[in-house]
């Protein structure tokens, strides 16, 4: 029975890890950075040559996806290329297909949770606290963010659909909803204190003011949480530089 060694998942994931987004192509988006990532199991799954560039070519096909979330799409990619390995008779298009549907729902998801909340909230928190909050963003995002992204990749590529149950219940979405209201008022917070003139509006009225009105645009309107963020963090620079 073939099986990708955990030498070659490890490598797999920091090609993915560093590559990912570095040969990002307006053509292609990030299939180059694919194809690099999957080219070590490839390689381990198929040693002969021809078979070896034929799977590989498979993997030339239109990819974009959240990099950090989409790590779960390498496990998965990695998973089923192993089944075909051994006769699942999975072919080229299903594979595709799979992966085109992950590739789409996961960067949504991986937008909504890490750039439109938790990574402007922990920001926002080290903000305030200076050379230790750049040290402790440092530790907690890049470290910890790096290895839960591994716990990830790895659970996805064993479980296969079962470890990406959890991404899509309705307690993750929950927890996406919380972080995001906490990161807007976090937001809110950070223009009241910086980018407002303190006499006239303290932080904390400022970003409770904010975080009402926000709620209120995002019931009565078509914004999302994502591109209320951008507008209050461009409006909190341009006060900054005002006042």
């Amino acid at each position: 029975m073939k099986q990708v060694s955990q030498a070659v998942l490890r490598r797999c994931f920091f090609r993915w890890f560093f590559g990912s987004a570095a040969v990002f192509t307006p053509q292609r988006m990030q299939t180059l950075g694919l194809v690099y990532a999957m080219e070590p199991a490839v390689r381990d799954l198929y040693p002969e040559e021809e078979e070896y560039r034929k799977r590989l070519n498979s993997y030339r096909t239109l990819f974009n996806t959240e990099v950090q979330i989409g790590s779960a799409v390498i496990g998965m990619a990695i998973g089923l290329e192993e089944d075909s390995a051994n006769g699942s008779g999975m072919d080229d298009d299903l594979m595709r297909t799979i992966r085109s549907g992950l590739m789409g729902s996961l960067a949504g998801l991986g937008d909504a949770l890490l750039v439109g909340a938790l990574i402007p909230l922990l920001l926002c928190i080290a903000l305030d606290l200076g050379l230790a909050g750049a040290v402790s963003y440092l530790l907690v995002y890049g470290i910890l963010g790096t290895w839960l992204q591994y716990r990830l990749f790895l659970r996805v590529y064993h479980l296969r659909d079962e470890g990406l149950a959890f991404l899509y219940s309705s307690r993750t979405k929950t927890a996406v909803r919380i972080l995001q209201r906490c990161a807007l008022l976090c937001i809110g917070i950070a223009m009241g204190h910086y980018g407002l003139p303190e006499h006239t509006l303290p932080g904390l009225s400022a970003g409770i003011l904010l975080v009402l009105c926000g709620s209120l645009i995002l019931r009565r309107t078509s914004v999302s949480v994502r591109g209320l963020l951008g507008i209050y963090t461009v409006l909190a620079c341009i006060l900054t530089f005002v006042f």
